[in-house]
């Protein structure tokens, strides 16, 4: 197989396993405590990166220099999202994720100074039209607000500021490091960043360790090696092989495993009509964005790399 099918290949497998995580999430979220499933997964996916060497030739700065971006990347973003993902849906979860490229686009025209052309513009208004349409839409004409779901979203919102903050940061961070490096240390400060909550959230309720089954546990070791792992190396392998455009058109297939699994799954309700009017409008923003992004901004980190 040539390297780039086969690193097509391998944009698929992340898509598909990404696809899955989401809602993996939600349902272990019944169980365990949001922040205790987030130490979890990354002290293992910590554990894996240290045994295949991801910290070597790194020194203390180097460490102080990826951790302060991955503080925001991994930690804020990832504790925001499984609290507010506590709070609201799996879809409406998965559809506030999908503006990662456009809060991007914003955060770099504001630090970075780069310009937003007319067309740059019209993707990001098509994209939050497209969001605002399903998420505001059929509350306004049910006229059956829940204020729970709103904070939940409100949160999911400012995990993907949290991990674009990354995204910006991590276009100095290639420079300097190596790729797998940049993984390994942010899943370190993860580990450590979470340890304290997981701790509290123990404290607080130390029974819901009676409930663990070998699903939630099963559940822990994908999220640890698939989720993080094996999805983020073969990511970063793979967006060496090929356009960074092939990506954000396969990257869509997270989203629709995603809402495919919310309902069929955990039976969620799904507006058909206005899902398929935001998503044409959202895709379309992407799109618009992604094609006329700024040439330094790497917009293939896409916020499915943090779920």
């Amino acid at each position: 197989m040539k390297t780039k099918n086969l690193a097509v290949v391998a944009l698929l497998t992340t898509a598909i396993i990404w696809g899955i995580t989401l809602p993996l999430m939600k349902v272990n979220l019944d169980t365990m405590p949001p922040l205790t499933i987030a130490f979890l997964r990354f002290s293992l996916a910590a554990t894996i990166a240290l045994s295949f060497g991801g910290f070597d030739k790194l020194k203390f700065k180097d460490f102080l220099h990826i951790g302060f971006y991955s503080f925001f990347g991994i930690t804020l973003s990832i504790g925001l999202l499984l609290i507010g993902l506590n709070m609201t849906t799996a879809i409406n979860a998965t559809i506030l994720l999908t503006l990662s490229p456009i809060i991007t686009s914003i955060l770099a025209a504001f630090t970075l100074k780069e310009k937003i052309n007319s067309m740059h513009a019209l993707g990001i208004f098509l994209a939050f039209l497209g969001v605002f349409i399903y998420l505001v839409v059929p509350e306004i004409i049910s006229q059956k607000f829940s204020r729970i779901n709103v904070l939940g979203d409100l949160l999911i919102l400012l995990a993907v500021l949290s991990a674009a903050i990354f995204t910006i940061g991590s276009k100095k961070l290639i420079a300097s490091y190596h790729p797998g490096s940049i993984s390994s240390v942010s899943f370190l400060v993860g580990a450590i960043c979470f340890l304290p909550a997981a701790f509290f959230e123990y404290i607080q309720n130390p029974y819901w360790v009676n409930h663990i089954s070998w699903f939630n546990i099963f559940s822990l070791i994908f999220l640890g090696v698939f989720s993080s792992f094996i999805a983020y190396s073969a990511l970063e392998w793979a967006l060496s092989k090929v356009d960074v455009h092939v990506d954000v058109t396969i990257g869509y297939l997270s989203t629709l495993i995603a809402i495919l699994i919310a309902t069929t799954f955990l039976h969620e309700k799904i507006y058909f009509t206005t899902f398929i009017l935001s998503s044409i409008l959202v895709g379309s923003g992407i799109l618009l964005v992604s094609k006329n992004k700024p040439p330094g901004l790497h917009f293939h980190r896409r916020i499915h790399h943090n779920t």
